[in-house]
């Protein structure tokens, strides 16, 4: 990784650690966060990023001291707009990084806990039911398209 998209990426994350902290995220910086994940992602460390975001941008900030929670309407617009499907995604591309994958999942299933923790609530349970399919279809399609072809015999 070059030192320039280092610096890049290490901007973007303190830019959206402020957006974050100062309660200025909404469903299109989720969307965006997501989108990213999902199509930009090419490094385990931006991976990482990802995640540590979209954790961050799901789960309220107390005072200083107290537990984070998470929040219904964060939740539900980041699975609206494709967040398990971003996790699925991102397991499957760098779950395999036997030394370094320790930290990418264990975030990702600290997102997938505080998911749980709101899946019965009003908004969230909503956007699972109306997404549930599509996260149901992302294991088939990143299996189909790691399948071999005929070019790879």
């Amino acid at each position: 990784m070059t030192s320039e998209h280092f610096l890049e990426r290490e901007m973007i994350q303190n830019m959206l650690s402020i957006l974050i902290i100062s309660g200025c995220v909404d469903k299109n910086v989720i969307a965006e966060v997501v989108d990213f994940g999902l199509n930009h992602t090419a490094t385990y460390n931006d991976a990482v990023c990802v995640v540590i975001l979209a954790y961050e941008m799901t789960s309220a900030f107390p005072p200083v001291g107290q537990r984070t929670y998470p929040r219904d309407s964060h939740f539900a617009a980041a699975i609206s707009v494709g967040l398990l499907e971003m996790l699925l995604k991102l397991l499957f591309q760098f779950g395999h990084h036997h030394d370094e994958s320790t930290l990418l999942l264990t975030d990702m299933e600290i997102i997938i806990q505080a998911c749980n923790g709101v899946a019965l609530h009003r908004k969230t349970s909503k956007a699972l039911r109306l997404q549930g399919q599509q996260i149901l279809d992302v294991p088939l399609q990143l299996a189909e398209s790691k399948s071999p072809s005929v070019n790879d015999w």
